[in-house]
């Protein structure tokens, strides 16, 4: 039964700081806004930009949809239809105009987001866009990271009409007060939920959805991490296990409900019991063409100044991430031998064993630290890997874990893209290296 599915009903994902292809930053009261509310619409003019543009946060599947199905329309595949909804409500005296988002990332149960605008400067700035028929959107995950940024085309008679209906319905209420904005909250959910069972929209002055075209591009292309790329960071040890989910949630947006966060191998003395004593593996993903084995170092808080690590911290970094590796190659070897793998419920997962599989043996750190050896661990890495075995062991940041499995729209793309990956390294004999993405 279709229905309007809110953001509350999303597992969300993802993580880390900085989406590279986003050419828009927030500013202080913006990211405030975006960390303290839920899923919507922002309208507003950057600065030294002359068009007004539309900001977005979004849980990251429906992202995820908005991306894929952006590509698939260029290709003539398939569509992922999204709507700008406008509405006018009368609630006791007052014309509270209301906006959303509606994606179709879901036939039966699309996603939808609505607020009330409580500035006439938000106001006049949809009027904009929507006299346009054009913007820039900049979209934002849950946690408010950039994620990326797209050209936006709105439909032309659907635009036009928004524009007359608010000059007829001027002037508007511009305000916060509970009652009024939940009611009229209350009253655009109604109409919107009429119109996916194909009935009219009955409680608004007037009400539009107006079909979109969003257009993001993700080129992208292997370079070499210089001194100046990487960022600074030195982790406390209760960021560990936050690191850890943080992986969790970014391979959950690829492999669904075969991903699992701190698995067990089977116990040598206890049959049908998983060992206490022993961690498979941080995070396990998969599903019939890859397996994602994951080890997750808090290597390095942010720090804007610079910081000069000793030979000891090198040290300590550097064996973190040989113990990851120890670890991964433990992994591989329990997965070779066909030993029975558990979940935190202690039930047995079941994970595919065939030589058409590709095993990715990834160690996922907090930041490429520049200072490391990186071409002795790019050695390491490729003497672990056996290609025709399909068995690849990666060094990644959580941002390059993040942007690989955002583009990659699809399980067989993320497995492609960590292929490419490991090809550069070994090609270019250093695993300082990073996936960036254009647009």
């Amino acid at each position: 039964m279709a229905k309007w599915r809110s953001s509350s009903e999303i597992l969300g994902a993802p993580q880390n700081l900085i989406g590279e292809l986003c050419m828009f930053l927030p500013g202080h009261k913006l990211l405030e806004d975006l960390y303290n509310n839920p899923p919507g619409l922002w309208f507003l003019r950057p600065d030294n930009v002359p068009e007004a543009a539309i900001i977005a946060k979004l849980p990251m599947p429906v992202l995820k949809a908005i991306n894929y199905g952006a590509q698939c329309n260029a290709a003539g595949i398939r569509r992922v239809n999204s709507f700008l909804l406008v509405s006018v409500l009368r609630v006791e005296q007052s014309a509270v105009v209301v906006t959303g988002l509606r994606v179709d990332d879901d036939g039966e149960d699309p996603f939808g987001t609505m607020h009330t605008l409580a500035t006439m400067e938000e106001v006049t700035l949809l009027g904009e866009i929507l006299s346009h028929q054009r913007t820039r959107m900049h979209f934002f995950d849950e946690r408010a990271r950039p994620m990326l940024s797209a050209d936006c085309f709105l439909a032309a008679s659907e635009s036009s009409s928004a524009v007359k209906g608010l000059a007829n319905t001027a002037p508007h209420y511009a305000g916060q007060q509970r009652h009024i904005t939940d009611r009229a909250l209350d009253m655009f959910e109604q109409d919107q939920q009429s119109l996916l069972f194909g009935k009219l929209a009955t409680n608004g002055l007037f009400t539009v959805s107006i079909p979109l075209s969003i257009q993001p591009k993700d080129l992208f292309e292997s370079y070499e991490i210089t001194e100046h790329d990487a960022l600074e960071f030195q982790l406390d040890g209760d960021d560990g296990k936050e690191h850890e989910k943080d992986v969790y949630h970014i391979l959950a947006s690829v492999f669904g409900e075969n991903c699992f966060l701190n698995t067990r191998p089977a116990s040598p003395s206890r049959p049908g019991e998983p060992d206490p004593q022993k961690e498979f593996t941080d995070v396990l993903g998969f599903d019939s063409r890859a397996i994602c084995l994951v080890e997750a170092k808090a290597l390095a808080v942010q720090s804007t100044e610079p910081v000069h690590h000793t030979n000891k911290w090198n040290r300590s970094l550097r064996k973190d991430l040989e113990k990851a590796l120890r670890q991964l190659k433990g992994a591989c070897r329990n997965l070779e031998f066909g030993t029975t793998i558990y979940n935190t419920s202690r039930k047995a997962v079941t994970v595919p064993r065939n030589n058409h599989v590709t095993i990715h043996a990834i160690a996922v750190v907090s930041d490429l630290y520049h200072t490391l050896d990186w071409r002795r661990i790019a050695a390491e890495i490729a003497g672990l890997s056996n290609a025709e075995r399909r068995v690849y062991y990666h060094v990644l940041d959580l941002l390059e874990l993040q942007n690989l499995a955002f583009y990659s729209r699809s399980s067989e793309g993320f497995d492609k893209l960590l292929r490419s990956r490991w090809a550069t390294v070994k090609a270019s004999g250093t695993a300082l290296v990073r996936v960036r993405f254009r647009g």
